[in-house]
């Protein structure tokens, strides 16, 4: 549809890659501190109702 407005491969290659990277660093932006709160919304909530956080000697993944 781009090329059919007289973009070149270029410029259709630049402006995906743009759009992207734009995309990529709002989601960060926004991802992060929501991550961040979520975590200290919902792991005392867990820890009040009971439930109990692995530590490292329990896990069951291997140690290299």
């Amino acid at each position: 549809m781009l090329k059919s407005i007289d973009m070149t491969p270029r410029q259709v290659t630049v402006m995906t890659v743009t759009s992207m990277a734009v995309l990529g660093v709002i989601g960060s932006l926004l991802g992060i501190p929501l991550g961040v709160a979520g975590y200290h919304l919902v792991i005392p909530r867990m820890a009040d109702g009971g439930w109990r956080m692995a530590d490292a000697s329990t896990s069951p993944c291997p140690r290299t």
